[in-house]
């Protein structure tokens, strides 16, 4: 057997003659001036003249790839891998064939047989990070990425897709490492200011998202997505009119129907962090009133994904929210029926002794309805309750709180950044009694609170105002630190 090889290959170029050499001189020329297609047929007339050089395969595959040309890419890269099995280029390039072709678990497999051959090979690492990602498996993707970070640390790339990882996942403080790395390496890279501005966004330093935002759209004037990132960081510094221009301006753009369906919502009800009068006040919410009757609606799959959002804020103003939560809840059900899914345990929840109580929320961490949790989770009876954390993200991260409330739960459960992925792990634990501490501080625990995922559905006080839906039954009210004695 060969030794592994990290060439172009480990065997010569046999030709018989000539010929073969004069069309790979060729298309090499050819392909570092990136005219892929005739690179190909310099290549493809070489490898008639000599079929058993995989380093003539390689290059054959390499442009057709270049080109692509993916169907005859793999077929020239699986003629030069056989005639050279341990050339990780080869196997590397094969892999990103097959994954660009959709696929999937044969370019998994081809990665992972060069970093099995090499556990130091990075690109590999990185490929297969990549693949990983644009599939939805973001767990997995964040892992191949980082030990690709940790073998070529200086890579921007790598650094980059470990920061969009994370953010998927909900871990915008990690995201915010790599983003921060990343930036260092390549500080005009557009891609690298519009993630590391999401995570500087979502750990709520603002200042340093504007400016990242505001770079970006130096490069890109129309991007929706900067734009929009950058109007939520207005809205989220009390600059409402400056953030509903930039709302408006990404509806203006060619963007999806759900998403212009929730920025017209969005754009309807921005509200200023603090009213300064209460002619102000009412002024607003005659105008939210009457938004919510003229609003067009449309099908929206997934709201949370889509730019769903809680109106925080009109809890803000000391008035009875009822019926304005009401009805954007109405406009949210309207938009998507599927909102308000019923788990499956539900009507089959046999009788039991021992009751499974679970709490949901983003902040069973260091924050004040983490400290109100602690009574609870603590101290309900074990003999009559089981309680289960479903932590939403942000995920603590060296938090002093949230280890200590972990210790007093039965279980931890993280939730993933994604509602459906979310709802289904909530429903999977079958719970009695699902409690939300509070509803409307977050966009996920709002969307998460219309679905029926326990028989009895609870929630607390924390800007309980900002939710009103059917699903909803009680309102719990803790005692003296959240303790014993509940009404």
């Amino acid at each position: 057997m060969s030794k592994t090889s990290n060439t172009t290959s480990n065997n010569p170029i046999n030709t018989d003659g000539a010929h073969a050499t004069e069309h790979v001189r060729n298309g090499d020329i050819l392909l570092a001036n990136r005219a892929y297609s005739d690179a190909a047929i310099c290549f493809e007339n070489a490898h008639q003249l000599s079929p058993l050089s995989s380093a003539i395969a390689f290059k054959l595959g390499t442009a057709h790839y270049q080109n692509g040309n993916d169907e005859q890419a793999i077929i020239a890269l699986t003629k030069a891998h056989n005639l050279d099995t341990l050339n990780l280029n080869i196997l590397n390039t094969l892999g990103a064939a097959y994954g660009r072709s959709g696929q999937i678990m044969e370019s998994i497999s081809a990665f992972g047989r060069v970093f099995e051959i090499d556990p130091g090979h990075a690109a590999a690492a990185m490929n297969c990070g990549r693949l990983l990602l644009s599939t939805d498996r973001v767990e997995e993707a964040e892992a191949w990425l980082a030990k690709a970070a940790s073998l070529r640390p200086k890579h921007a790339e790598t650094l980059r897709l470990l920061t969009e990882a994370r953010l998927i996942m909900g871990q915008p403080r990690s995201a915010t490492q790599s983003g921060e790395r990343a930036m260092r390496l390549d500080p005009e890279n557009f891609s690298i200011q519009l993630s590391l501005g999401q995570a500087y966004l979502a750990t709520r330093k603002l200042s340093h998202a504007r400016n990242l935002f505001l770079s970006a759209l130096e490069k890109s004037p129309d991007h929706p997505q900067a734009l929009y990132f950058l109007a939520e960081t207005e809205e989220k510094l009390g600059r409402a009119a400056i953030a509903k221009a930039y709302y408006l301006r990404v509806a203006a753009l060619d963007v999806a129907s759900d998403f212009r369906t929730l920025l017209g919502l969005k754009s309807a009800l921005i509200l200023p962090v603090i009213s300064q009068t209460e002619l102000e006040i009412g002024e607003n919410r005659e105008d939210i009133s009457n938004a919510l009757d003229t609003l067009p609606r449309g099908p929206v799959a997934d709201p949370y994904r889509s730019g769903g959002f809680t109106n925080f804020y009109l809890a803000y103003q000391g008035e009875n929210d009822r019926d304005l939560q009401q009805r954007i809840a109405a406009f949210y059900l309207e938009c998507c029926p599927a909102l308000a899914a019923s788990a499956p345990h539900i009507d089959a929840a046999p009788p039991h002794q021992t009751y499974k109580i679970g709490i949901v929320s983003s902040f069973l961490r260091n924050h004040t309805v983490g400290h109100l949790c602690r009574g609870l989770i603590e101290h309900l009876d074990r003999q009559r309750f089981e309680v289960v954390l479903l932590r939403c993200p942000i995920l603590p991260v060296d938090d002093p709180l949230a280890p200590v409330l972990e210790k007093m739960a039965d279980q931890v459960i993280d939730l993933p950044d994604d509602l459906e992925k979310a709802r289904d792990k909530i429903a999977s634990i079958e719970a009695d009694l699902i409690y939300f501490p509070e509803i409307g501080m977050e966009d996920l625990v709002y969307f998460l609170a219309f679905a029926r995922s326990a028989p009895v559905q609870v929630m607390g006080w924390g800007a309980s105002g900002n939710q009103r839906n059917s699903e909803c039954r009680c309102i719990l009210i803790c005692c003296r630190d959240g303790a014993r004695e509940c009404d």
